[in-house]
């Protein structure tokens, strides 16, 4: 050792330029062969120490020989360039609807209906064999949550990028082993003695073998036995959530330090060995009851952490000391007047300075990249989960480190900047989510100022407390004291003044709140659930998927005729089972050769109706469609259901004709509130017979004059005669449309329908030739509409929820409902009118009363 010197109490050693130890309890701990000559803390005990290590012109070269577009690129052409992969763009941070209520969380999301075996036959990635990305994911909820951990440490992140290949059905464990190894030692150039292997154990409780093959092929690439270890379900078998798609894994582990085996080392959270690459391979469905059942196909999913592996590529222990992070730590410096980011975590960071670094430039990412999908901070799961980040970024930058207002919406450009040339859609949407943020943040410091006045209220009637109760909790939430505090509040409370909070008890007392004021209606079990499993029963049995296109057989003339459908009883399911008679009385799902019946989708209800038989009566009461094959769920009115018998299916006409209406009704308001709001993105939306619903985000409040806007476009096309076509064409030729609305994250078949309003959809202009935003509404969709405007009738919209921030919902009645809602407004109007007239006039006051109820009525 060349020299020894003291910081403090603590020693630290140097051995050469840039490697620095620390000696605490007669231990000496490895800090970083590439630490800066800055004051620093000990990866392994967490206290502060100090090198004189400097940096060297060679560590500044690593980080521009491997920026991370680099690392990013260089595997995605290993795969597309080398191995033929397809390459296939990030989808949205935001499931889709049905899919959960937490965020994307692995490369793999997207691709699960592939692993389910629930890809529709016609569609693009029914063909998918070798696919890479690079996927947008975020774990803040669930089972997959690194909250908790961010700012705490130097590798835990809100967002991640995940960079990852698949087999769909086709190369298995060796081919997937022999590529990766490939890419790092060959592409990257990594040392072999720098890696190390697990492989699953096996788990006799579930009755999984040891996964000698994979251990087999490591040894046939040249990993010594000394570098390659079992391991258990913990770390070696993977799975999506608490159901769904699964498997063992193999993961690769790199060793920061070098020079010494670090076997002992692996899977043990330490910062000198952290896992890189995990790949898993699918082989398995996991059920509710928790039991595994093979899945049709075997696949391979693999999953390397950009930020982790740019670390490596660039000499870093910290994700946080690579140009991921650094750019936006500058900018924060610089904004902030404050120290420079020296990495100091615990004891060492006395201040929350590096810290707070670390939150603000994590969560800036995150809630940039959340923002650009459309997600707004609200009070859904998701939606409360994005405001809860923001704010606890706010918080560390107006009280750690002393920002000026308006930072954060500027850092949101440093992100773009970064992340912008892979993710397109951050750039397209920059200045609209600097609005956000800053809209955000101004209604954060406000309701934080008067909040504190609040609290400081609460202190002074209950004393210095260390414990606040749920009820207690309950009031300060309530504005009992002044002024409401949101969760977020009461959480910084706790936090700043060191005071435990009944959370379980508060929360428990929301949910009574809750339930008393919404009576939510009972939820029945579904008649079947279609999986993996119960497909393969279907293919098994030679039941053929089911000829759908009769559900747009109708015409219209004076009235809409839709003609029963003569079919055949192909199959019939109960509790998962295929039978091959019902009795009277039970439920069941019936498969038919062809059906005339909508099935649930694109939000609007499926239809309901009959199935008679000569000898039976069958009651559709819901209708549900997986990869080809529609379900008809019900119960048996009359008689026996036989497969084989001759049907008759007849849906209920005025059922389908009002779901029609608000359908129709739906695009033009959908196409109406881009016209008044400007970018509106849909949510999602419920098309029933009686109403329809739709759920938007735009920037800013909605007033109520815009809605009379959108209501009076609405009705401009309703009274008048415009025809609706619906044309299937190409998926291709259909995303050339100029103006096509479409939804994020849906999974499209190769050819789709396109409802236009106006024009002929073959006649639209293309993106290309247009010269501005076509002037109607044209939507990718594959309901059922009316043939004209003028069938819908009027609009009228009743209700408008979420007016400032977070997702709208706007309800709208048409037709009869809609005729029904303008007679009650008139009568309330002439109501008001006449109460109004008598309290200015004193007159008759012993009515007014009752003239109020009978308003309030109405």
């Amino acid at each position: 050792m060349a020299a020894v010197g003291r910081a403090g109490s603590f020693i630290t050693l140097h051995t050469e330029p840039g490697v620095s130890w620390c000696r605490r309890r007669h231990a000496w701990h490895l800090l970083s062969k590439h630490a800066p000559a800055l004051a620093r803390s000990c990866f392994n005990c967490g206290h502060h120490i100090h090198t004189t290590a400097v940096v060297s012109s060679q560590d500044s070269a690593q980080r521009l020989q491997w920026p991370a577009r680099r690392v990013r690129q260089e595997f995605l052409d290993f795969f597309t360039k080398v191995h033929g992969h397809q390459f296939v763009p990030s989808s949205s941070i935001v499931p889709k609807k049905g899919e959960g209520t937490y965020f994307v969380n692995a490369g793999m999301n997207q691709f699960k209906p592939v692993f389910l075996g629930t890809v529709p036959a016609n569609s693009e990635m029914a063909n998918y064999r070798r696919v890479v990305n690079s996927q947008k994911c975020v774990r803040v909820g669930g089972k997959h949550n690194d909250l908790d951990d961010v700012g705490k440490d130097l590798y835990h992140h809100t967002f991640f990028e995940m960079l990852g290949n698949w087999s769909f059905a086709d190369y298995f464990k060796e081919e997937a082993c022999k590529m990766a190894w490939q890419l790092l030692t060959e592409v990257y150039n990594i040392s072999q003695e720098r890696l190390y292997v697990t492989y699953f154990g096996g788990n006799e409780q579930l009755g999984l073998d040891p996964d000698l093959e994979t251990r087999e092929i490591w040894l046939k690439l040249g990993i010594p036995e000394d570098h390659l270890f079992p391991s258990g379900m913990k770390d070696n078998f993977w799975d999506m959530g608490e159901t769904g798609p699964c498997g063992p894994c193999t993961e690769i582990h790199y060793d920061h330090v070098g020079g010494q085996n670090a076997g002992h080392l692996v899977n043990m959270d330490s910062p000198e060995v952290v896992e890189i690459w995990n790949l898993v391979f699918m082989q398995y469905d996991r059920q509710p009851d928790g039991s595994l059942v093979p899945l049709p196909r075997q696949h391979v999913d693999t999953g390397l952490g950009l930020e982790r592996m740019t670390a490596v590529m660039q000499g870093k222990m910290s994700n946080y000391d690579t140009d991921l992070f650094q750019p936006l730590f500058s900018a924060i410096q610089k904004s902030c007047n404050s120290p420079v980011y020296q990495g100091r975590t615990g004891a060492s960071d006395e201040a929350g300075v590096d810290t707070a670094y670390r939150i603000i430039g994590d969560h800036t990412r995150m809630f940039t990249v959340a923002l650009s999908d459309g997600l707004v901070p609200g009070r859904g799961n998701m939606e409360f989960r994005l405001r809860t980040i923001m704010h606890r970024c706010m918080r560390q930058a107006s009280e750690v480190l002393k920002a000026p207002e308006g930072m954060l919406g500027n850092l949101v450009e440093v992100v773009v900047e970064s992340l912008g040339d892979t993710f397109p859609e951050l750039g397209q949407n920059c200045e609209q989510v600097k609005n956000v943020v800053n809209a955000t943040e101004q209604r954060y410091l406000q309701q934080t100022r008067v909040g504190r006045k609040a609290v400081n209220k609460f202190l002074r009637q209950v004393g210095n407390v260390s414990h606040v109760t749920a009820e207690q909790m309950l009031k300060l939430h309530e504005g009992r004291y002044g002024h409401p505090l949101s969760v977020d509040l009461l959480m910084d409370m706790g936090e700043e003044r060191g005071i435990s909070m009944d959370w379980t008890g508060f929360e428990r007392k929301l949910q009574d709140i809750k339930e008393r004021s919404t009576l939510q209606p009972m939820e029945r079990d579904p008649v079947i659930t279609l999986n993996s499993i119960l497909l393969q029963k279907l293919i098994s049995a030679n039941i053929r998927p089911t000829e759908d296109s009769y559900k747009y057989d109708y015409v219209s003339g004076e009235e809409y005729v839709f003609a029963p459908l003569q079919c055949q009883i192909a199959g019939i399911l109960v509790d998962g089972e295929l039978v091959s008679s019902i009795e009277m009385g039970q439920q069941c799902g019936i498969l038919l050769d062809k059906t005339c019946f909508y099935a649930e989708g694109g939000g609007q209800a499926a239809d309901r109706g009959t199935i008679v038989t000569e000898d039976s009566v069958f009651s559709v009461e819901d209708v549900q469609s997986v990869k080809d094959y529609v379900v008809h769920m019900g119960v048996v009115a009359k008689g026996r259901v036989t497969v084989g018998s001759q049907a008759e299916a007849k849906i209920a006409e005025d059922y389908r004709q009002g779901c029609m209406r608000n359908h129709t009704a739906t695009h033009l308001l959908n196409y109406a509130l881009n016209k008044v709001l400007g970018d509106v993105k849909q949510k999602g939306s419920s098309v029933t017979p009686d109403k329809l619903t739709f759920d938007f985000t735009c920037l800013g409040k909605v007033s109520s004059e815009q809605i009379l806007q959108v209501e009076k476009i609405v009705n401009k096309f309703t009274s008048s005669s415009w025809k609706v076509y619906r044309e299937e064409v190409p998926l291709v030729r259909a995303k050339e449309i100029n103006g096509l609305v479409s939804l994020e994250n849906e999974v499209y078949p190769n050819s789709v329908y396109v409802v236009s309003v106006g024009t002929k959809v073959m006649e639209l202009p293309t993106s290309e030739a247009s010269t501005g935003p076509v002037e109607t509404s044209v939507e990718l969709c594959g309901g059922t509409h009316v043939h004209n405007t003028s069938h819908i009738g009027p609009v009228v919209i009743v209700n408008m929820s979420g007016h400032l921030q977070g997702v709208k919902r706007i309800s709208a009645v048409t037709g009869p409902q809609a005729e029904q809602a303008i007679e009650l407004s008139k009568i309330v109007k002439e109501q008001v009118e006449t109460v109004v007239k008598a309290i200015k006039n004193l007159e008759n006051p012993e009515t007014w009363e009752e003239n109020l109820r009978e308003i309030s009525q109405v």
